[in-house]
C-alpha cells in the first residue's frame, strides 16, 4: 500500500511521527520508502525527460545537419550557374536581380521541404502524443515556432550563396569554362 500526505513544512521531518502513527494501528506493518512527492514525480517520469532531452538533441543535429545540406546544395548550384551569372550581368542585370534569382529558387526549395515536413510531422503526431508530455499535438505555437526556426535557417544558408552569386565578376566567369 502507499499512501501521500501532504505537510506543512519538510516532509522528511514527518517521518518519525508517520511511523509512529502506522505503529499505534498496526505494530507487525513496515513503514518503509518514505520520500517527497517531487522525488516519486521525477522517478515516474523520468523516461519523459530523457527522451525529451534526445528528441531536442537530435532535433537541433537535424536543424544542422538540415542548414549545412541547404548550403551545400545551394552553393553547389551558385558554382554550376556561375557562368550564367557572369552573362546575366554583362548583359545588365544588377547584384539585386541576381540576390533574388539565388535566394528565388532556395526558399522555392526550403518552402517545399517545410510543407513537407509539417505534413509529415501532422501524420506523426498521433502516434507520438504518449511521448511528448505535456505538449498538444497540434499546438500552433509549437508548429509555428518550428517553421520559423526552419526559415531563418534556411534563409541563412541561402544568402551566403546568393551574395557569392551577386558578387560574380563577369569577365572572369566567361573567361574560365
Amino acid at each position: 500500500m502507499a499512501f501521500a500526505l501532504r505537510t506543512p513544512g519538510a516532509p522528511e521531518a514527518m517521518a518519525p511521527n508517520v511511523r509512529s502513527i502506522v505503529a499505534d494501528l498496526d505494530p507487525n506493518l513496515p513503514v518503509y520508502d518514505l520520500f517527497p512527492l517531487d522525488r516519486a514525480i521525477s522517478e515516474a517520469t523520468w523516461a519523459f525527460d530523457l527522451f525529451g532531452g534526445l528528441f531536442a538533441l537530435f532535433g537541433a543535429a537535424a536543424l544542422l545537419l538540415a542548414a549545412v545540406g541547404l548550403y551545400g546544395v545551394m552553393a553547389f548550384s551558385v558554382e554550376q550557374r556561375r557562368q550564367e551569372m557572369g552573362v546575366r550581368m554583362a548583359l545588365g542585370a544588377d547584384r539585386d536581380t541576381i540576390l533574388k534569382l539565388v535566394l528565388g529558387k532556395g526558399t522555392r526549395q526550403l518552402a517545399l521541404g517545410i510543407t513537407l515536413g509539417l505534413l509529415m510531422g501532422a501524420a506523426m503526431a498521433g502516434p507520438m502524443q504518449f511521448i511528448l508530455y505535456g505538449v498538444e499535438v497540434g499546438d500552433p505555437v509549437v508548429y509555428g515556432s518550428i517553421v520559423v526556426t526552419l526559415a531563418v535557417a534556411g534563409l541563412v544558408a541561402c544568402l551566403v550563396p546568393a551574395r557569392a552569386a551577386s558578387r560574380v565578376d563577369p569577365m572572369a566567369s566567361m573567361r574560365t569554362q
